[in-house]
């Protein structure tokens, strides 16, 4: 298959510091080479409107005789994420995802500054980066306007990223219908379809973004526990959803507790993508963006591809969706059942 030219970015970072600062919104390339979909560096700034006919012409390429839908997602991370750290995890994903089988579909990261000095400057810009998401939403209508197929819209949102597409949404950011909304180890309010939260209104915005939402949780995941302590509240992505009885009926969300584990992640979850005071925690709370299992799943959902259909590649321990069921869990008592770690394949 034909790699795409390029990997593609959008930013909201201020280039002075790109750490603490919102900025304007900035397109991004990174040349690829014919043997890797996803490279890291080094990214060069274009015109908006070259970025937009650079990525329509490698989808065009990529699904060059197919008549199927076009696949166009997007991965905005999450907190204490730099510039660099952004874009290497932007490399990552998308491999690991074209590696289960998004192999024609581009993946664009969404880089905004969330490396902040503070916890709350991080909150706070990612509530005000409604232009940020305004620019992704432009490029599925405009893949759409043009395409002469279907294009199918996902995102995925990890940690804080969550926050910034809840508050965005809510602070006025504009979306077209977007296929599958993937809410990865949520930083956000857990009662979030609570109409007596104060976060019911992200809830709803959120729902109403896309045709299905699927919440990944585990109550194994320190980080979200800790910013349980900062937020005064209940992180979606550790307890799931304040009340099943109120979820929407387009959102799902799984227990991924079999796969958030230590042992399990320790042999999938670079430690160099990552940077944090919570110690191991930190591989749970990355562990939907780099464990196979969970990647394959996501893949698998967005595409409405059936259970039966997730086959396990060679190199790899790849559970089938059926094992991917909520598992109960009681807050005080042991989290979900436990896998033993997998054994890679040589060189895996």
């Amino acid at each position: 298959m034909i790699m795409p030219k390029y990997t593609y970015l959008i930013s909201n970072r201020d280039p002075s510091d790109p750490n603490n600062y919102i900025g304007p919104v900035t397109y991004q390339t990174a040349p690829n080479n014919s043997q890797r979909p996803y490279r890291s560096t080094p990214f060069k700034v274009i015109p908006g409107d070259a970025w937009n006919h650079a990525l329509a012409a490698d989808l065009e390429t990529r699904y060059a005789g197919s008549s199927d839908v076009w696949d166009i997602a997007f991965y905005i991370h999450g907190y204490a994420t730099s510039e660099r750290y952004a874009q290497l995890g932007l490399e990552s994903y998308g491999l690991l995802l074209s590696s289960v089988g998004f192999d024609r579909g581009i993946l664009v990261g969404v880089s905004w500054p969330s490396n902040t000095w503070t916890y709350g400057g991080a909150q706070t810009n990612a509530a005000a980066s409604k232009a940020l998401l305004s620019a992704c939403g432009q490029v599925v209508t405009r893949l759409r306007a043009h395409a002469g197929r279907p294009v199918r819209a996902t995102l995925f949102c990890h940690s804080m990223g969550n926050y910034l597409l809840s508050m965005s949404l809510v602070n006025g950011a504009t979306l077209p219908p977007i296929d599958s909304i993937f809410l990865l180890a949520a930083d956000v309010d857990y009662a979030l379809w609570d109409p007596k939260s104060t976060s019911y209104p992200q809830g709803v915005a959120v729902a109403k973004a896309a045709r299905h939402l699927y919440v990944l949780y585990t109550p194994n995941d320190t980080v979200l526990g800790d910013s349980g302590w900062v937020n005064w509240v209940y992180r979606l992505g550790y307890y799931g959803a304040k009340s099943v009885a109120q979820l929407p009926k387009n959102v799902s969300q799984i227990d991924y507790s079999a796969w958030g584990n230590d042992p399990y992640c320790l042999d999938y979850v670079p430690y160099s993508y990552y940077i944090t005071l919570a110690g191991t925690g930190a591989l749970i709370h990355s562990s939907s963006k780099f464990v196979p299992d969970l990647i394959s799943f996501q893949n698998h959902a967005l595409q409405n591809l059936p259970q039966s259909s997730l086959d396990v590649p060679a190199a790899r321990d790849l559970a089938r969706l059926m094992s991917l069921v909520s598992v109960p869990w009681t807050p005080g008592k042991p989290a979900a059942r436990k896998r033993a770690p997998a054994t890679k394949a040589p060189g895996g």
